[in-house]
């Protein structure tokens, strides 16, 4: 994961971009490198949460009975967190398959994926599993039609996830993000610096703060700076900061400040932030426009339905 965030910090837009429109595994072992060894503690944590100490309904079930299980989609989407499915039913012992990779685009009553093993077993991971597998896929599915829109305007312009994420789901969160086609944007506070309206507040001079950053982290951390006009973006950017985000801009007020932008200073990346979604996305659409970012796709996304059955 550390190498991940690194090459998404280092490397050019469009480097990046054409990551992102590789981002699918095709193995299982290719799925599992990705994910960092203490993602195992948080499925163990998250399996204990949900049976603190006895599967009560287990009580009345055969524990040598031996099932298959199988996993559907009930409507249209972007599969993503199949490799975390997998890693919790292989916790417990249990053959998991399936023919799809993160990615994967399905449709009503396409097969996600089967899993075989004692009943017992498969129900106490049954709900874990589709729990994330549906909110994962929910935030694919939304990135993935974000992004299409934008791809459809014949722009540069491309879409990135926030940290309004879910307290312990930041990762998984941002990974689906990348399986829709998006881009994570920063993982924390240690990574991008970004001077947002409470810290212009404190603030007395934002050259001196931008020049003293520079100084303690290094050239290796991109400096962010929020602007809601476009002096104070023209100030940020002549301060020596890298981006710059346009917030709560509106469409044309944004591009027309994006292009005078850009203009003006012509190696500065622009972000425009601010009550976006898919109904007003295309209005955004614009080359001076680096990229969208949107709460949405992590905040307030609607899972993908899935259901498991036995067969």
């Amino acid at each position: 994961m550390i190498l991940l965030r690194a090459f998404l910090l280092v490397f050019p837009l469009e480097d990046q971009i054409i990551f992102n429109l590789q981002f699918k595994f095709v193995n299982s072992d290719a799925h599992m490198d990705v994910f960092p060894e203490w993602l195992d503690r948080f499925l163990h944590l998250w399996l204990q949460e949900d049976i603190p100490y006895l599967d009560l309904a287990g009580l009345v079930i055969d524990p040598s009975r031996q099932v298959t299980a199988v996993a559907r989609a009930k409507g249209e989407g972007t599969i993503a967190g199949l490799p975390i499915v997998e890693k919790i039913y292989r916790l417990l012992d249990l053959h998991f398959s399936t023919d799809l990779e993160d990615g994967s685009l399905v449709t009503k009553g396409n097969e996600i994926y089967c899993v075989q093993g004692r009943a017992t077993k498969i129900l106490r991971a049954e709900r874990l599993s589709l729990n994330l597998l549906t909110h994962l896929s929910g935030i694919a599915t939304l990135t993935q039609r974000a992004t299409q829109i934008l791809k459809n305007q014949g722009v540069k312009t491309r879409v990135a996830a926030t940290r309004k994420t879910l307290p312990g789901l930041r990762s998984l969160q941002k990974y689906a993000v990348m399986v829709g086609g998006g881009y994570p944007h920063r993982f924390g506070l240690s990574e991008v610096v970004m001077l947002k309206d409470n810290h212009l507040h404190l603030l007395k001079d934002l050259d001196d703060a931008i020049s003293t950053i520079k100084t303690r982290a290094g050239p290796f951390v991109p400096i962010e700076v929020e602007a809601s006009t476009l002096e104070d973006a023209r100030t940020a950017a002549t301060a020596g900061a890298d981006i710059v985000m346009l917030d709560n801009f509106g469409p044309s007020r944004a591009k027309t400040a994006a292009v005078t932008l850009k203009e003006e200073f012509p190696s500065i990346i622009i972000e425009v932030s601010g009550n976006i979604s898919l109904e007003n996305l295309h209005e955004y659409a614009h080359d001076a426009i680096d990229y969208v970012s949107m709460g949405a796709l992590t905040h307030s996304v609607k899972p993908l339905d899935i259901s498991c059955k036995f067969e």
